[in-house]
């Protein structure tokens, strides 16, 4: 518990940090109250203690169906807990691997949040051209999609923008020390901004 919210971390990373998790919270800035507020449909890939959906929720007042995909069995129970004793209602909670997730999956998502990691680092299956074709199909025609990275090696950052931008047009991205927040609309050319 930190100033009355909720922290999930480890010696060397922060997971989850209630409605203050600055990933999301940046990137939903740059989207727009406007956009956000009227999502129907929100898959969050990487639980933590559901702190995308806290800043949804209560932030943007966002009324949206949430499925939370999180391959911790514990972690996914507390952020179920925690989001519930919020009376954060609509959420499905779902116990395997985002990748998994996504392949066998059918639906389509107005909001697509990416957010795994092992300690620092984001699992290579989920910086691939496949894991994007993935998340594009998944996306409703006007969706969003957001993934948190953190930034370690020129050349990793460099394959991970190209690997993006097989699927999608000019990703806006935002810097915040080491983690860089991608985002974007579906299929709409949205020019870079820093």
């Amino acid at each position: 518990m930190y100033k009355n919210q909720w922290q999930l971390a480890t010696e060397s990373a922060l997971y989850s940090d209630g409605e203050r998790y600055a990933p999301f919270r940046l990137a939903f800035e740059k989207i727009g109250e406007s956009e956000i507020t009227p999502l129907k449909k929100v898959l969050v890939l990487g639980a933590g203690l559901g702190s995308v959906i806290q800043i949804l929720s209560k932030k943007y007042q966002c009324n949206a169906q949430y499925s939370l995909v999180e391959i911790d069995k514990q972690i996914l129970s507390w952020s179920e807990v925690l989001l519930g004793q919020m009376q954060i209602q609509d959420i499905k909670g779902y116990n395997e691997d985002a990748y998994a997730f996504l392949i066998n999956d059918k639906s389509q998502y107005d909001l697509i949040c990416i957010d795994i990691f092992i300690d620092r680092e984001v699992p290579q299956k989920f910086l691939t051209p496949k894991f994007f074709n993935h998340i594009k199909s998944h996306l409703s025609p006007n969706g969003f999609w957001i993934m948190n990275y953190m930034f370690k090696q020129a050349d990793k950052l460099a394959e991970l923008q190209n690997n993006i931008a097989t699927q999608f047009k000019n990703p806006l991205s935002i810097q915040k020390r080491e983690n860089i927040i991608f985002y974007g609309k579906n299929d709409l050319g949205i020019k870079k901004t820093n």
